[in-house]
This record gives structure tokens, sequence and C-alpha cells, in this order.
């Protein structure tokens, strides 16, 4: 059954990787760096850098100071343009069950997320890379404190 909000993992991955590579552009990141950073399989990790990088995302450079890299600026990336180079078109759901059930009735809660929804898809297109620098610095931040504390 689909939720109101359903981010897979490949997307959340690429989401989190990206901000991360806003936070260090211009210096590349390898997936393995990357990958350990996000406490995530490398080959997962590596397979979301591939859709990225082929609706130009990213970059990638070879050699022992390669890695991936923003293709352009922090401010010129949206989560939405992410979150569809990973999953493809965003969708409006209009049911939470795979197979309706309301059997050609109004669904219940079909007005409710046609319109929770589309505010979301709004929300990832207005939500830059450059915006999610800042509270990716406060988590940073947050933990390297809590971590000396220990």
């Amino acid at each position: 059954m689909p939720t109101p909000v359903h981010i897979s993992t490949a997307a959340s991955l690429g989401i989190h990787a990206m901000a991360i590579l806003a936070l260090n552009d211009p210096r590349p990141r390898t997936v393995q760096i990357l990958a350990k950073e996000l406490q995530s399989s490398g080959a997962h990790l590596a397979k979301v850098f591939q859709r990225l990088g082929k609706m130009n995302l990213v970059t990638s450079s070879r050699g022992r100071s390669g890695g991936y890299r923003l293709a352009r600026p922090a401010t010129d990336i949206n989560l939405l343009d992410i979150y569809e180079a990973i999953e493809g078109p965003y969708r409006i759901e209009e049911c939470l069950f795979n197979s309706p059930i309301c059997h050609n009735t109004p669904c219940l809660f079909g007005e409710f997320l046609r319109e929770y929804n589309s505010k979301l898809k709004v929300r990832l297109s207005e939500t830059s890379l450059a915006e999610l620098r800042g509270s990716m610095r406060i988590v940073r931040e947050n933990a390297s404190s809590s971590h000396l504390s220990r």
C-alpha cells in the first residue's frame, strides 16, 4: 500500500548525498566515502549516482583525486530534480491502495491526497540544494558536539 509521502531509499540516498556534495563543492567525493557517511551500501549508492549522472545533476572524474561533484550550482538543483532523476516523473497519488477499493465512487481520501501530494511536489520543486546546506551544517555540528561530549 502506498503511503501519502513515499520517498524510496534510493531517492532519500540521492537527496542526502547531493546535499553532502553541496556542502563540499567543488571538492569531489567518492561513492565509498559518501556511502560510509550515509551508512549505506556503496553498490546501491553507485546505482543512484548513475541515475543522477544520466540526468546531468552530477559529474564524475577518475583518478586519485576523483569522485563526484555537482554538475551545476546548488542553487540551480531542486529536490524534485533529484527525486525524478531516481524515481521518474512525480505522480500525484490519489489513493492509499494499489488497487482502489472505492469501486467507482469518490475516494474517501481522494481530494485530500491529491491536494497533499500536489503541495509536496511544489515544495520539492521550490527547495534547492543550497537551502539544505544550512540544515546539513546544523545536523553535522550537532552530531560533532554530541560525539565530543561522550
